[in-house]
């Protein structure tokens, strides 16, 4: 997986050039928020669903959207969700849900966001509703990880 380009390309920080909002691209008003779900040990139980949430507090979009899997379950229907706010919200995935079942492991896997940019765009005050649900596995996955890329709308330079 590549890493974003920086944004800073050309800048030159010094007393007289300070960091602003102005002088970023919108790379480096990126970050990264993991959610880990499932249980904190141990595999994950057949026909149950692992809830996660997140969001950001100030006005911003996602980006990208990945998960990733120490192990992750093979046979039976296994599937992620992303809502904006509570579970009954807004889809952001291109589907209402995608399958989790038999990604390779210690992988990250994008998953496919919402075409509709609205789905995917954040006042800072909703929060983002995660559900990994397993069916009956053949072989119990563990250790969950969905990780959100966010690039706010601003950025405050301290």
């Amino acid at each position: 997986m590549a890493l974003p380009k920086t944004g800073l390309t050309g800048l030159k920080l010094k007393s007289g050039n300070p960091l602003t909002k102005e002088s970023l691209s919108g790379a480096a008003k990126r970050f990264m928020q993991h959610i880990p779900l499932g249980p904190v040990t141990g595999n994950f139980a057949d026909s149950t669903t692992y809830p996660g949430a997140g969001g950001i507090t100030r006005p911003g979009k996602l980006v990208k959207a990945y998960i990733a899997f120490n192990l992750a379950p093979a046979g039976g229907t296994n599937t992620i969700a992303l809502k904006r706010g509570t579970s009954g919200g807004t889809t952001m995935l291109t589907g209402a849900t995608q399958s989790v079942t038999a990604l390779a492991a210690g992988t990250f896997v994008e998953l496919a966001l919402s075409t509709n940019p609205a789905d995917l765009v954040f006042d800072g005050t909703v929060p983002v509703n995660a559900a990994l649900v397993t069916g009956t596995q053949g072989t119990p996955g563990n250790n969950a990880e969905l990780i959100l890329e966010w690039e706010l709308d601003d950025f405050v330079a301290a």
